[in-house]
């Protein structure tokens, strides 16, 4: 028999959620069908997902996301024991927070059909005890548990779901340990170190993160490298006053000429003409009040 479960019967309206620890698959409760968003993490162990037309062997640090109106069922292996913690959204929080991230609807970014995301076993803790953490909250702090289950549920799309539904849809599947460098280089002192940053965190050889790099993303290292110092400088220019000089040291540019150069054939104009221009723009020009007595009644 198929269960049909409505949001409205599991989760709590005040938080937006519903979270749920399992230690082995409740089998009375499958096949079932509901109208919410639910994402499932493996902490322990292994179990079967049969979800549409798929069938998935789901193990320790595996993540899923299970879509509104998808038939699923989950099914003990046997001998073999697990446990999984099911966190499920309201459809219209997942959809407001693509708008807000993305501009787009879900559906529009989760293109992959059915998202599994293998984590590594520190990404697994990670986001175990974030989810462990919730117990600690009491009772009446609904808002407080809001809040940390909406910033984690902002960490699973942004870094783990819409990356993993993007890259299935590549001919190549772009590593882990790749991914997890790109990741990485959003941190302004791995920037600084550029190639060294990215030979040691991965283990590889210089050359054979070359060949990667050109292999998946038809640029060099040094082109990405510099590609992402570039942006930041660019960024920095536009909502900061901070030395150009000092910027160009900040991720790591040895020359400040060299720096100039590839600015300008980045943007077209000078780091300076840059700033001028884009600090304007952001600043509306205020219209000057009329020097009367009436605005220095000091003066009267």
């Amino acid at each position: 028999m198929l269960h049909v479960i409505n949001a409205e019967t599991i989760i709590d309206m005040e938080s937006e959620t519903h979270y749920h620890f399992h230690e082995g698959i409740p089998a009375l409760e499958y096949p079932q069908v509901h109208d919410f968003y639910e994402f499932s993490l493996v902490t322990e162990g292994t179990f079967s997902l049969l979800l549409g037309s798929h069938t998935y062997t789901l193990e320790e640090g595996d993540l899923i996301i299970i879509r509104p109106g998808e038939i699923h069922s989950k099914v003990a292996i046997p001998g073999k024991e697990s446990k999984h913690i099911n966190l499920a959204f309201l459809a219209s929080t997942m959809e407001s927070l693509f708008s807000y991230l993305y501009g787009k609807k879900p559906e529009e970014m989760l293109l992959a059909g059915h998202t599994l995301v293998k984590l590594s076993r520190n990404e697994k803790k990670s986001i175990q005890s974030e989810m462990e953490y919730l117990n600690l909250f009491p009772i009446t702090e609904n808002r407080a548990k809001r809040a940390h289950l909406r910033e984690l549920l902002v960490e699973i799309i942004y870094k783990y779901m819409v990356p993993a539904s993007a890259e299935s849809q590549q001919i190549m599947i772009i590593p882990r340990w790749m991914q997890n460098l790109i990741s990485g280089m959003q941190n302004q002192d791995n920037l600084y170190e550029g190639m060294k940053y990215l030979v040691e965190t991965s283990g590889k050889t210089e050359e054979y993160v070359c060949r990667s790099f050109k292999k998946y993303f038809g640029i060099t290292p040094t082109g990405f490298i510099n590609n992402r110092r570039l942006n930041y400088v660019a960024n920095m220019l536009r909502h900061s006053d901070r030395d150009i000089g000092v910027l160009c040291n900040d991720v790591g540019f040895a020359s400040i000429s060299y720096f100039y150069t590839l600015f300008r054939k980045e943007f077209g104009i000078t780091p300076l003409q840059y700033r001028k221009h884009y600090q304007l723009v952001s600043r509306p020009v205020k219209k000057a009040r009329p020097e009367t007595r009436e605005n220095f009644p000091h003066f009267q």
